[in-house]
């Protein structure tokens, strides 16, 4: 069960890394707007779907810790993870826009 959690983690950072990388290209290559509305609307749908993706995989960690019976220390380090990914995600994106 602790394998399943760690490879989960490693998952969810390799995809998080992944799409920085394909995101960053289609910036680069598609035309990002120069009105101040579009551009949030283009980062609000780039991060829209990844703080579902994120959401889904803390839902999963925590199912998985519950089923273990971890520790409370344990709850914070596992389920930080995906909103600290998507933090990252987030602060990528904006710096692609703005």
């Amino acid at each position: 069960m602790r394998f399943l959690i760690a490879v989960i983690i490693l998952f969810n950072y390799m995809f998080t890394w992944a799409a920085i990388v394909i995101s960053g290209l289609l910036l680069m290559v598609g035309h990002i707007p120069t009105d101040l509305g579009e551009r949030w609307l283009i980062f609000l749908s780039y991060t829209g779907l990844m703080l579902l993706i994120q959401i889904g995989a803390a839902c999963l960690l925590f199912i998985l810790l519950k089923r273990l019976e971890a520790r409370s220390i344990w709850y914070i380090l596992v389920l930080s993870t995906p909103f600290i990914l998507f933090g990252w995600f987030s602060y990528e994106v904006y710096s692609h826009i703005l």
